[in-house]
């Protein structure tokens, strides 16, 4: 029996020393990339938002843009809406920052992000005179960077101006990142004043006057915020669209309310052009009552304008012929030349 036993065992002893010689498939498993987080320190200046708009009416004595903006708080109850959209390598949202400042004093603010490559995409802008602090601009398809961008509200008044800036920058183990950031213009402001119109005469010009208007053809619906795009505008229209759009108006009933009251005889007012990388398309007209349409095409042409710029745009029913738009400077009152 013993016998037996012991040949079973060397039996299997040779059995497992003849295996020894096949291959042993061994599975490794990569281990996953640790993870690491660092510190985003961005600081955002605000001061370039409205302060290259200095024009003053010194002729009409219309309170300047210089003084009108540094009272957006104390006296107009707006913010600055400082926002920084942050994405990735893949230029997905991953993070943003959305504050608003009272004063045109820098502020900084922190953020936890993994390690990788970002962009920083910052916009400043007012808000409405609102208890929300609603910016004038909205916020669209903002989850990619490719497709992100603002629209204006409205384009008729000073409060519609928006500056932007980009900074790429890297998050890794050992170092966080420091931004500061100075965000600067994207469009220019229009001065608008219409002078002398209360003598409109129907026995020349015909019916009541309704409107009288600084006309454009290249109206742009939106900015693109991704800054390796193309094309940072969107337009309302096809290039070689022939429809005229406002640029900027003042109602004919004004002027009869001037007449009325003995007020001194012209209206005021601004808008916001920032489609600045292209030409403009500009034409003064006028509107009557029970009319469609225009009139006029006055001044008609095609106009370059640049960004953190305030232009004029003059029209005297006196010159009604010779309308002005430009650079804005107190240079261009007399339309007789």
């Amino acid at each position: 029996m013993k016998r037996k036993s012991i040949g079973i065992v060397v039996a299997s002893i040779c059995l497992l020393l003849s295996c020894t010689n096949d291959a042993i498939e061994v599975t490794s498993v990569k281990a996953p990339e640790p993870i690491y987080y660092n510190t985003l320190t961005i600081t955002a200046d605000p001061t370039d938002l409205f302060s290259s708009y200095t024009y003053e009416d010194t002729y009409h004595g219309v309170k300047p843009l210089k003084k009108s903006f540094p009272t957006f708080y104390s006296e107009e109850q707006r913010h600055i809406q400082w926002r920084t959209l942050i994405y990735d390598k893949d230029e997905l949202l991953v993070d943003s920052i959305v504050e608003y400042l009272s004063n045109t004093n820098s502020m900084t603010k922190e953020k936890t992000l993994r390690s990788g490559d970002y962009y920083a995409i910052t916009t400043l802008t007012f808000t409405e005179d609102s208890l929300d602090k609603s910016s004038m601009w909205e916020l669209l398809d903002k989850e990619k960077m490719s497709t992100a961008k603002l629209q204006p509200k409205g384009r008729f008044g000073q409060w519609y101006v928006m500056s932007q800036s980009s900074e790429k920058f890297a998050i890794t183990k050992e170092n966080g990142a420091r931004i500061a950031t100075k965000p600067k213009p994207v469009g220019c402001i229009v001065y608008s004043l219409w002078e002398n119109f209360s003598k409109w005469d129907p026995k020349v010009y015909g019916d009541s006057l309704t409107e009288v208007t600084l006309y454009t053809k290249d109206v742009t619906q939106s900015f693109n915020l991704d800054p390796n795009a193309t094309n940072r505008y969107n337009m309302r229209d096809e290039p070689g669209t022939n429809t005229w759009y406002y640029q900027d108006w003042m109602y004919g009933r004004i002027f009869e309310l001037y007449k009325m009251f003995g007020l001194d005889d012209d209206a005021w007012s601004y808008s916001y052009i920032f489609n600045t990388d292209k030409t403009t398309r500009l034409c003064f007209g006028y509107s009557m009552k029970d009319h469609d349409g225009f009139y006029g095409s006055y001044g008609q042409s095609e106009y370059k304008t640049e960004p953190g710029k305030a232009y004029l745009s003059y029209w005297d029913y006196d010159y009604i012929g010779n309308p002005y738009f430009g650079v804005a400077d107190n240079n261009h009152w007399d339309r007789s030349k």
